[in-house]
């Protein structure tokens, strides 16, 4: 995440490994659903969500999220679960979006526009 939010180039090795884990969970929710292999929500499924949550932000000429269809209704129900998703973490993304979004791509952060 540094060299995205720094505006430099970004480490094709450090990529592809990201894309393989990515690749790696999910298939993994395919099955179960959710990180632990549980039938719910665990610890494990919101510390890992908090950073899946910022890369699924970044432009997708960063990371093409939209290939992980199950990383992504995985996402949607975190986000349906836990109450006050939006103020717990969701305004957490959105900083770190605005922050790419001014100093990497000299736009405006989402309270600007």
């Amino acid at each position: 995440m540094q060299p995205v939010l720094r505006g430099q180039a970004i480490d094709e090795v450090a990529k592809n490994s990201l894309m393989a884990v990515l690749h790696f969970l999910n298939r993994k929710l395919a099955f179960t659903g959710f990180v632990a292999g549980t039938e719910a929500l665990s610890v494990a499924d919101l510390a890992l969500y908090a950073t899946v949550s910022t890369l699924q932000m970044l432009p997708e000429s960063v990371i093409d999220m939209e290939p992980y269809e199950h990383l992504q209704a995985w996402g949607d129900t975190i986000k349906n679960t836990i109450p006050h998703y939006d103020t717990a973490n969701g305004f957490g993304v959105l900083k770190v979006v605005d922050f790419y979004n001014i100093q990497v791509l000299g736009g405006k952060g989402h309270e600007a526009v």
